[in-house]
This record gives C-alpha cells, sequence and structure tokens, in this order.
C-alpha cells in the first residue's frame, strides 16, 4: 500500500532530503541505482511506502524535488544518491527569488505551482509524469508583475524622500553649527580686544602718574 509522498522544496529542503534518502535507501537495501541488494526479506516489507518499484526491478523514490532555481537540482542529481530519483520529479524555475519573498510568493514560484500540484496528483495516482518547463505568463501573473514593480517604485521613493528630508535637516545643522563657531569666534576676538584696551589704559594711566 502506497502512504507517503515526499516534498522537498528548496536548497535546505532539498539537502535534507537527499541525505534522508540516503538513509532510508541504505536500511531497504538499495544501492544508488535503485536496485535491492539486501540480504534479509525484512528490507523489502513495506518498501512500497517510500518507494514506487518500476521495470526491471528499480525501486524509485516517491519525492518530488522542486526549487525556484536549477542549482539545487544539479547538486542533488551530483549527489551519490542523485540517479535515484526519478527525472520527471524535479520541477524547478530558473531566475530564482534571490531571498524576495514576494518575488518566490507572488511570481516565480506562483507560476511552477501548476507543475507541483500536476507532478503531486499523479505520483499520489503511482502514474507517470511529463513536466511542463515553464508556463508562459498569465494576465494574473503580468499583473502580479506590475504590482511589484509598483510596490519596489513605492518603497524606493520613500526612500529617496527620506534621504532628501535628511539632507535638508543636514544642511540647516551645518548652516547653524557654522554660525556658532563664528559667534565663538567673535566673542573670542572680542574678549581679546576688551583686555587689551584695558591692559593699555592702565599703562597709558601709570605714565600720567609717573610725570
Amino acid at each position: 500500500m502506497r502512504e507517503l509522498v515526499h516534498i522537498q522544496a528548496g536548497q535546505c529542503g532539498n539537502q535534507i532530503g537527499a541525505k534522508f534518502w540516503e538513509v532510508i535507501s541504505d536500511e531497504h537495501g538499495i544501492d544508488p541505482t535503485g536496485t535491492y541488494h539486501g540480504d534479509s526479506d525484512l528490507q523489502l516489507e513495506r518498501i512500497n511506502v517510500y518507494f514506487n518499484e518500476a521495470t526491471g526491478g528499480r525501486y524509485v523514490p516517491r519525492a518530488i524535488l522542486m526549487d525556484l532555481e536549477p542549482g539545487t537540482m544539479d547538486s542533488v542529481r551530483a549527489g551519490p544518491f542523485g540517479q535515484l530519483f526519478r527525472p520527471d520529479n524535479f520541477v524547478f524555475g530558473q531566475t530564482g527569488a534571490g531571498n524576495n519573498w514576494a518575488k518566490g510568493h507572488y511570481t516565480e514560484g506562483a507560476e511552477l505551482i501548476d507543475s507541483v500540484l500536476d507532478v503531486v496528483r499523479k505520483e499520489a495516482e503511482g502514474g507517470r509524469v511529463t513536466i511542463k518547463k515553464k508556463r508562459k505568463k498569465t494576465k494574473k501573473s503580468v499583473i502580479l508583475h506590475v504590482l511589484m514593480l509598483f510596490l519596489c517604485f513605492l518603497f524606493y521613493f520613500r526612500i529617496f524622500v527620506l534621504f532628501s528630508y535628511f539632507l535638508c535637516y543636514f544642511r540647516d545643522f551645518l548652516f547653524y553649527f557654522r554660525r556658532l563657531l563664528f559667534y565663538f569666534r567673535d566673542t573670542i576676538e572680542n574678549n581679546r580686544k576688551f583686555k587689551e584696551t584695558k591692559r593699555n589704559n592702565i599703562i597709558k594711566t601709570e605714565m600720567k602718574g609717573n610725570h
């Protein structure tokens, strides 16, 4: 009885999933090519919970691997058990989200939803799957792209406005700071002149007293 369909999403999910299938395959006596080389009948018990049996007695993981960029998929394929997975169950985009949640949720990720659901449905039914490389952009997708661009524009416009305010306040700060420096300079200069004048008056008074 088939019970589990594993869905591995993103770089972290696929790295954990790849290690998981290494452990499960070792427990059931499955080598990296999907061939059984175990030494106990217990290893074959309920093996169909995790694997489908393909032609030639080869066992294939019941797993869907998905990501928004092909790099993670290439790493899984190049791994020790990379040839174990069914090629049709790799679902991926081409550009990635670049750690941008909105892009992953509304644009690149949204374009893969139909393909992922189709693969999950076919895998649950036990049938083979043909993956569409990439959907054509629908009207909804175009609207989401425009909305995302508009939100990005608002974000950068707000930053520009805040930076403009900062420049204005900084300019005013420099202006008043300069006036303060001039005030201190004039105060020091006037104080010096006052002391010099007072000293000259004292000298003149002493000279008159001597005469």
